[in-house]
Order: structure tokens, then C-alpha cells, then sequence
């Protein structure tokens, strides 16, 4: 089987959050490569600098692939060799994730076999997480939300934290006070049998992220992701001496599979999150997933994109939860004809060919930017 075309477009797609009424445009890359064996495949996913992503796709990336097999492994050694020493950048890392999904998704159409059992089939469905305390909802909303979620069956929710820290150490003093009296609402809330974690992005510095966990030091939380700046791996090393909470990694900006390895090995997190978004799709998060284990970390995704990371997560041992983040929740539920969804805290991937998603090829070109 060999790629006969490679076709890449940007989409903004109309998402209208819960509690809201206003939507908000969503930026978008979608990938879709075709086969000489009649199977497509695609993926599609939110990828920072998407005009230089796009132009490598189009310009560098498709005249290497037209001809070449469509096995994951040999694609991603064919970007590989054009890129010597540059294969860590931003740009390169999506464009070669976004690839090889839509590579996979059209191995498991021509086979007829979900991409989950191919990576492995481990088990049917994993469990699944909201994350639903975004910036933009005051606390009454947030209490409200996270009420909702939780009579709807949902027994895991994640807050996002530092999100309105200033410029100035004022100001984020300030931010962070709110983000403590928010954390301690919801848990009131939802009461002690809720697991609830919090996510500061690569916001905080290393004080600012101890004193945070202080401050919520009696609210259980199962983890605090990404604490403090860029996820540097000797500042997150620091962070988790320092904090009680459990310390987990390893999803936005990773990059390669080297630089995750770096921040496992050097202790710098308790639980491990590879993203196929990040780290090179399948092929990559494999890997990612195999050093986890190979240092006895437990997994548990964040990043975004359930409806291509449980396949990952169902595929190998040791699989975790998969994150639902009401924005790409809500983008798979538009743009899908038969988007998965979680129920009472699991997520069943089914026995669908590929990704086991069919796009919805009107809202495709309505929202796709020219």
C-alpha cells in the first residue's frame, strides 16, 4: 500500500462552549492521505504556527510522501531523513503527527481493524476525565459546571490554574488567591468522591506553583500538571521535592520522544501524559508509552484530543485515562458524524475500522479557511 496523495487545509470551527451562548472560532489543521489500495485516512487536531505547518505539509512533506509506503514507520523515516538535527522543532513535530494518525487511520480502513487493536488491543475502553475549569467561567459558573458534570455520571474533573496571572508579582499573587478559592469551591461541591486535578499550563514559576499547592493542600488532588515554567525538566524535578501532590507530564510541547525520555528519567514527574499530538502521532506515542513503563510510571493522558489519543491508550499496557477537554469535546462532536463520547467516567472505542470517525465533509468545507 502507497500514499497516492497528501492533502492539508486549516478549519476554524464554531464551538460553542457550555454556559455560553457566544461561540468562539477553533483554528484547526486537517491532514488527509490517500492510498493506491482505495483507504483514507485522516487526522485532525489544533497545531500552533498552523501557516508554517501547513506550508511544510504542502511544500516539503507531500513530494517526499506521494509514492512512499504508507507504513507508519518507514513515513516516519523518510521526514526524518530530510530533517537531520532539526527533527525536534515545533512545526516539523505536528506536521509529522499529523501524518502518521491519518497514516494509521488508513492501515486500520484497509484492514478493517480500529487503530487501537492494532497498536496492541489491550482493552476495549479506558477510563476518561473532564476537563471543565477554564479561565473564562467566574466561580459560580465553575460550581455550577462542575455540579452538572457530576450528576451526568462524570467522576473525574480537571481546573486549569494561573491562567490570569499579570506581569507583575501583584497580579499574580491575586490570580493565584482566586485559583485557591476556586479549587476549594468545586471540591465542596462535588464532595470527597470526585477526582478532581488541576493544570497550570507551564505558568508558574517554582514558588508561585509550592505556594499553590499549599494553599489547596487539603483538597486531595489527584495530580497538579505542568506547574511551572515550559515544563522545564529540572524546575518540574524541583516542584514535585517540593510539592505533595502528585506531579504529572509529558503532553504539551514534548516534541520528540527524546525530550519526554528526559523528563521521565530524570524524576521529574509522577505520572506520565504522552500525546500522539505532540510526539509524533501513534508511532511516537508508542514509544513514549513503552519508557513510561519501562520506569514504572502510571499514564494518564492530557493535551486534548481523546478522540485520537484513546486509541493510544486502549492499544498498550498500562493505558490510563484519556481528557476531555470541553473544547475539543466539543469540536469532535460537531465536525463528526459519530464522534465517541465518555460515559459515567469510561470511554468505549468500538470495533469501527481506522479512527472509527467519518467527518461530516459539509461542515469540512464550510469551515475550512482559504
Amino acid at each position: 500500500m502507497k500514499i497516492t496523495a497528501l492533502r492539508a487545509r486549516r478549519l476554524e470551527v464554531p464551538v460553542t462552549m457550555p454556559l455560553t451562548s457566544e461561540p468562539r472560532l477553533v483554528p484547526l489543521i486537517l491532514v488527509e492521505v490517500d492510498t493506491d489500495a482505495a483507504a483514507s485516512g485522516h487526522a485532525l487536531f489544533f497545531a500552533p504556527m498552523a501557516s508554517a505547518v501547513l506550508a511544510y505539509l504542502r511544500d516539503e512533506a507531500t513530494p517526499l510522501l506521494v509514492g512512499a509506503p504508507a507504513r507508519p514507520e518507514a513515513v516516519r523515516e523518510v521526514l526524518e531523513q530530510r530533517m537531520p538535527h532539526r527533527a525536534t522543532t515545533g512545526v516539523w513535530a505536528s506536521a509529522a503527527s499529523l501524518v502518521d494518525i491519518a497514516v494509521w487511520d488508513a492501515l486500520g480502513q484497509r484492514t478493517r481493524t480500529p487503530v487501537w487493536q492494532l497498536l496492541g488491543g489491550a482493552r476495549p475502553e479506558v477510563g476518561a476525565y473532564v476537563t471543565f475549569g477554564l479561565p473564562a467561567y467566574g466561580r459560580t459558573e465553575l460550581v455550577r459546571l462542575a455540579e452538572q458534570l457530576v450528576a451526568d455520571g462524570h467522576r473525574g474533573l480537571k481546573l486549569v490554574v494561573g491562567a490570569q496571572a499579570g506581569p507583575d508579582d501583584g497580579a499574580r499573587t491575586r490570580s493565584l488567591r482566586v485559583d485557591v478559592e476556586r479549587i476549594h469551591a468545586v471540591r465542596a461541591a462535588v464532595g470527597p468522591d470526585v477526582d478532581l486535578m488541576i493544570d497550570a499550563n507551564k505558568r508558574l514559576t517554582l514558588p508561585q506553583a509550592v505556594a499553590l499547592a499549599d494553599a489547596v493542600g487539603d483538597c486531595d488532588l489527584t495530580w497538579f500538571e505542568d506547574p511551572v515554567t515550559l515544563g522545564d525538566p529540572r524546575l518540574m524535578a524541583q516542584a514535585r521535592d517540593r510539592i505533595a501532590i502528585p506531579i504529572a507530564g509529558g503532553s504539551l510541547g514534548m516534541g520528540n520522544v527524546a525530550t519526554f525520555h528526559q523528563l521521565v528519567a530524570s524524576g521529574a514527574i509522577d505520572i506520565a501524559q504522552p500525546n500522539v499530538r505532540d510526539l509524533g502521532g501513534f508511532t511516537g506515542g508508542r514509544r513514549a508509552m513503552a519508557i513510561a513503563e519501562a520506569h514504572h510510571l502510571p499514564v494518564a493522558m492530557g493535551g486534548n484530543w481523546p478522540h485520537l489519543n484513546a486509541h493510544l491508550y486502549a492499544g498498550v499496557a498500562r493505558g490510563g485515562p484519556v481528557e476531555f477537554h470541553l473544547q475539543g469535546w466539543e469540536v469532535a462532536r460537531l465536525i463528526y458524524h459519530d464522534a465517541i463520547e465518555p460515559h459515567e467516567g469510561r470511554l468505549a472505542l468500538g470495533d469501527a475500522p481506522g479512527l472509527g470517525l467519518t467527518l461530516r465533509q459539509d461542515l469540512v468545507e464550510r469551515f475550512t479557511v482559504p
